[in-house]
């Protein structure tokens, strides 16, 4: 269950760059939050799911962009896994 949900988080990250036309850093903010997508001009964006982009679409996409997007997508399921956690300290 665990490596279903990173592959499915990092499918997602992939297909924002490779079909929504995101850059690397407004990467975290579409994991985090819904962003608003217009239909017309990324069709394909909605059409995919992450894990589908991930393990059968053959993306054409550089090491150091994959290695990019491993970076921001891994910082922001680290964001979604502890949070804003208050201390006392």
């Amino acid at each position: 269950m665990d490596k279903y949900v990173v592959v499915v988080w990092f499918g997602e990250a992939i297909r924002d760059v490779a079909y929504g036309k995101l850059e690397i850093a407004q990467v975290p903010n579409a994991l985090l939050t819904k962003q608003p997508v217009d239909a017309n001009a990324h069709p394909k964006w909605l059409l995919y799911s992450g894990l589908f982009v991930l393990l059968k679409q053959k993306l054409r996409l550089s090491s150091n962009q994959l290695n990019k997007i491993a970076k921001v997508a891994a910082g922001a399921f680290g964001v979604l896994i502890y949070g804003n956690v208050r201390t006392f300290f």
